[in-house]
């Protein structure tokens, strides 16, 4: 697992920017840290987009429902390491399709 990156402050927006988005003059694009992965437009199977990270790792997205008390024991757990959730659960579930023959 990889340590979790420490985020520094933002810098200040730009007041020109701030004044045009509120007044409904111009878009404004989502700051570089919070835009998508980059893709390389590879399709997975059922036609989604493979994403590749910094670190060359290539991931497909999807979404998973679980009771919130797990999810808050997968959070905790996640924090309390300095890791990311999305590995705690891939690692789980590696490791119950492995024990599985799966």
């Amino acid at each position: 697992m990889r340590p979790r990156a420490v985020l520094g402050p933002r810098p200040a927006p730009d007041p020109a920017a701030v004044e045009a988005f509120v007044s409904g003059r111009a878009e404004v694009a989502p700051a570089p840290s919070t835009q998508a992965p980059k893709h390389t437009g590879a399709q997975a199977s059922g036609g989604r987009v493979v994403h590749v990270r910094k670190d060359g790792r290539q991931l497909r997205r999807t979404t998973i429902y679980m009771p919130v008390e797990l999810a808050t024991r997968v959070g905790v757990f996640a924090v309390t390491r300095g890791v990311d959730q999305t590995d705690v659960i891939r690692e789980a579930l590696e490791g119950y399709l492995t024990t599985r023959g799966a």
